[in-house]
């Protein structure tokens, strides 16, 4: 909702009054990683193991910060929380015979096949994304608002950036009502 210093008060309250909750930890690596503290956001995320919120915002700093094995690492750790053993498994023959976006672009076709898929859409969108299929992306992330999907309110957070300029994206954001200042410009996209 862009009110980033109130949401660091409120996590930093909750840390200090529960410091060994991996729930907290996720959350704070959350707003970590939505004020653009990658490092920060991957050390509280590894604060919560396990966790497929931490997974993913682990997955998202690193493919933000550009650091290609890091990220293909933390996706491989994001994928396992999915419980789809051939989602893993697409990816890894992808990324061996293509590399990264191949593999990414596997997983997201095995997630798709999977009885998971109908839970996980706005996963998809992000995958699909990080794959350098927009449309896809973008269909999947329609599907995750018409789904009511939790993370659909997350579109704030920097990994989209680079779809903030498309019109489909931008009539999702006003669709779900975030506040227009919460978009940044488009981010590079790293690799």
């Amino acid at each position: 909702m862009n009110r980033p210093a109130e949401a660091m008060a409120q996590i930093e309250m909750a840390l200090a009054v529960d410091p060994f909750n991996p729930l907290i930890h996720m959350f704070h690596a959350g707003d970590l990683l939505a004020r653009e503290r990658y490092d920060e956001a991957i050390a509280a995320a590894g604060r919560a193991p396990g966790n497929p919120v931490a997974a993913s915002v682990t997955w998202y700093a690193r493919s933000m910060l550009g650091e290609d094995a890091e990220t293909a690492v933390a996706l491989k750790a994001f994928l396992a929380t999915l419980g789809d053993p051939n989602v893993q498994e697409a990816f890894e023959r992808g990324f061996a015979e293509g590399g990264y976006r191949d593999g990414v672009k596997g997983a997201a076709e095995a997630l798709v096949a999977s009885p998971v898929a109908q839970f996980v859409p706005m996963d998809l969108a992000a995958l699909y994304l990080e794959a350098r299929e927009t449309t896809r992306a973008l269909d999947w992330m329609e599907r995750g608002v018409n789904d009511r999907d939790p993370n659909v309110p997350y579109l704030g957070l920097p990994i989209w950036d680079r779809l903030s300029g498309n019109p489909r994206f931008q009539a999702l954001w006003r669709r779900i009502g975030l506040p227009e200042q919460v978009r940044r410009p488009p981010s590079p996209i790293p690799g």
